[in-house]
């Protein structure tokens, strides 16, 4: 955190906006006013800031999360509960009531009437090694010029009385008051203009801020408009970084002899033109990183990796809609492995090169990074399922698969990856019966749908587990069973445009699965741990409690010309909006 910001009088501002930021809803589906409380604040940050933090319209979010579906299960629940009666709660409402002795005012009045139309924070780094140089600022915009005035008078008043606060003094900028604080450790400054509070630790930033309100024309505020390129200027909580003003400290590393790392590091940032990070909420929280870059400036293997990324694969047609746990994408895994080496040093390449030769390349008697690498991907995926209800088995079912190309039609990568495998699973079977020579395991093969499909069997295997792998429909496939293999099918899918699915969590089905194969479960669990069979029932309990607020987790790509938007969004078990 930057040394502003760990100043005592900053911190509790600081802190403030970022629980409010972390724990109330996020965005209002109805356009913004042509000047809101936000773009108010905005019009004294400058452009050239590090990163900015906003948080706004607290008060009618959270006046919406109190009365939610959510809100009302949240009480009920067994973390409702716990919270309800933690010491963590009972220090802040006495917290509280310190704070309405002093300011005459509650954390209800603070969110609504002092931090509830809009915060920001902004930062500044120093120059290269001038960590003191460092700037911030902090902004409030209040519903009411009264509020504000009163909390400020009071936290003064209070402050005078206990002696943190020494002099406060009145200093007068292009026609503008605003107080030096000389408190008890540091000095501040701050600056009042009906609703809002400028706050800062450097008088110069404060009078610069002063100086950029009043020279402010009706546009929109430069930060506004960057929120607005990266698509999250509706966030209740929205953190826009800016590369540029970071530039002199990575350029500082990169010069550094011998630094591949910090070379190429450099290129990759200077290439980028805004980040942004978002919470947004209706009936379900989303967060969102936003990334906009000049592509054309990246290294090429970059921009190979990348364009492979941003297409959906085929797999997701056949992962189940409830799945317990699905990830895919798609990926080139020889651009990946020489965007990774341009990190590296020359020697250091050539070194992995050769270490990589020496053990998987002589194995599948391959070049790994001219033959194997090529012909991985770029589709792949896992899929992690619950049993049938009627099955007696209790273990997930999972299945792992990565599109392998044959490459050389004489010595073919996949069949070389399949040998392998095999080689593997030889050696393990002779690992665990050494170790468990009365539970012994063996490795079998079998012929599904005119495809060869290797196995484990045993009695030591939970119920319904025999690991296997084949080749399989242009796919290397890798299953907790041999029904898993025989259901796989990828399905060819045509090129589309939009948001491309990356992760998909059914926490609904989690806790089906949990309930539904309660008895094995605890049985498995205590076998493992060595406890009781109550013990392991108990555990299982609480943790379907605890999963019994959220629904479903999913993650979703999208990028267009120079931007890519990863959004992951969380859907509660009851709404977080009525």
């Amino acid at each position: 955190m930057p040394a502003f910001a760990r100043q005592p009088a900053v911190l509790s501002v600081w802190a403030l906006a970022l629980l409010l930021g972390a724990t109330t809803p996020l965005p209002a589906a109805a356009p913004l006013a042509p000047t809101t409380p936000r773009d108010e604040l905005l019009r004294f940050v400058p452009e050239d800031v590090g990163f900015c933090l906003v948080v706004q319209d607290v008060r009618a979010h959270a006046a919406a999360l109190s009365g939610s579906p959510f809100a009302e299960q949240f009480r009920r629940s067994a973390q409702g509960k716990a919270l309800a009666g933690s010491p963590e709660l009972r220090k802040l409402a006495a917290l509280e009531k310190v704070l309405e002795a002093q300011v005459g005012i509650g954390w209800a009045g603070l969110r609504d009437d002092v931090l509830g139309e809009a915060i920001v924070f902004a930062y500044r780094p120093g120059p290269p090694g001038k960590a003191e140089q460092e700037q911030g600022l902090i902004l409030v915009r209040a519903r009411t010029e009264k509020a504000l005035a009163s909390v400020v008078d009071r936290l003064n008043k209070a402050q005078k009385q206990t002696g943190e606060l020494r002099e406060l003094t009145e200093r007068e900028y292009k026609g503008a008051k605003y107080y030096r604080r000389a408190e008890r450790a540091q000095v501040n400054y701050y600056y009042v203009r009906g609703p809002i509070l400028v706050f800062s630790g450097q008088e110069d930033v404060l009078r610069q801020a002063i100086a950029r309100e009043q020279l402010a024309t009706a546009a929109q505020p430069p930060v506004t408009a960057r929120l607005r390129k990266l698509g999250i200027e509706r966030a209740v909580v929205a953190l826009w970084l800016n590369p540029r003003a970071w530039d002199a400290e990575v350029s500082a590393r990169a010069v550094k002899p011998g630094d591949a790392g910090a070379r190429t590091f450099a290129v990759c940032w200077k290439a980028l033109s805004d980040v942004g990070v978002a919470l947004h909420l209706e009936r379900e929280l989303t967060v969102f990183v936003a990334i906009h870059a000049r592509t054309a400036e990246l290294p090429p293997s970059a921009r190979k990796f990348l364009a492979e990324a941003s297409r959906p694969t085929e797999l997701w047609q056949q992962f189940p809609d409830n799945a317990l746990l699905a990830l895919g994408g798609r990926i080139d895994a020889a651009a990946l492995f020489d965007f990774l080496g341009e990190f590296m040093s020359k020697q250091a390449r050539q070194q992995l090169h050769a270490d990589l030769e020496r053990t998987l390349g002589a194995m599948l008697g391959k070049n790994v990074v001219k033959e194997v690498l090529p012909a991985l991907g770029p589709d792949w995926g896992l899929c992690v399922t619950a049993p049938p209800v009627h099955d007696k088995s209790w273990a997930p079912r999972a299945t792992f698969a990565l599109r392998v190309g044959k490459g050389d039609p004489l010595a073919p990568v996949d069949q070389a990856l399949q040998s392998a495998l095999h080689t593997w699973a030889v050696l393990g079977v002779l690992a665990h019966n050494k170790q468990q020579p009365e539970r012994p395991i063996s490795l079998k093969s079998t012929l599904l749908d005119k495809h060869k499909v290797e196995y484990l069997a045993g009695d030591s295997l939970p119920p319904g587990v025999q690991p296997a792998f084949a080749l399989k429909g242009g796919y290397l496939v890798l299953a907790s069973s041999l029904d898993e293999v025989r259901r796989f099918g990828a399905v060819p899918v045509p090129a589309t445009r939009g948001a491309v699915l990356l992760l998909r969590v059914s926490v609904k089905d989690w806790r089906a699965y949990l309930k539904d194969r309660r008895e094995p479960l605890a049985a498995a669990l205590a076998a493992r741990d060595k406890i009781t069979r109550e013990q392991a029932s108990a555990r299982l309990d609480a943790l379907r409690a605890n999963l019994e607020l959220v629904d479903r987790i999913e993650a979703r790509q999208h990028a267009r010309a120079g931007q890519v938007t990863i959004a992951l969004t969380i859907t509660a078990a009851q709404a977080l909006r009525k």
